[in-house]
């Protein structure tokens, strides 16, 4: 089982996130809006991978998920500007971050649920 908690602002983005994510074999999500409520649905449910959009209503997406995958020990996929961004150990240097084409999303997810 992997459980994901997407973070993202717009609801119909962060639905065409999760539908991506159940083809690469992500069973499970919470979606936030704000960095209030992304702390609060990891608190309820540990995630295994955290997704990062651009723009969350409230606080800042990139800090929360690094929050949370320290907390929680979990990868983090951040997705700008039509890539996305494996990173694992978000309190170590960039060295631990690889960029995806969003064609590539089923290369990124193995890569995070390989590193966890």
């Amino acid at each position: 089982m992997c459980h994901a908690l997407i973070m993202n602002d717009n609801r119909a983005i962060g639905r065409a996130i999760e539908d991506s994510l159940t083809h690469c074999g992500v069973d499970s999500f919470d979606h936030a809006w704000t960095e209030g409520q992304a702390i609060r649905a990891a608190a309820r449910r540990s995630p295994d991978l955290v997704v990062a959009g651009e723009t969350i209503a409230c606080g800042s997406p990139g800090q929360a998920a690094q929050h949370i995958a320290i907390w929680h020990d979990a990868s983090v996929l951040t997705i700008s500007s039509g890539l996305c961004y494996v990173q694992r150990d978000p309190g170590v240097a960039a060295t631990s971050q690889q960029a995806f084409s969003l064609t590539e999303i089923r290369a990124a997810v193995a890569l995070a649920r390989s590193i966890d």
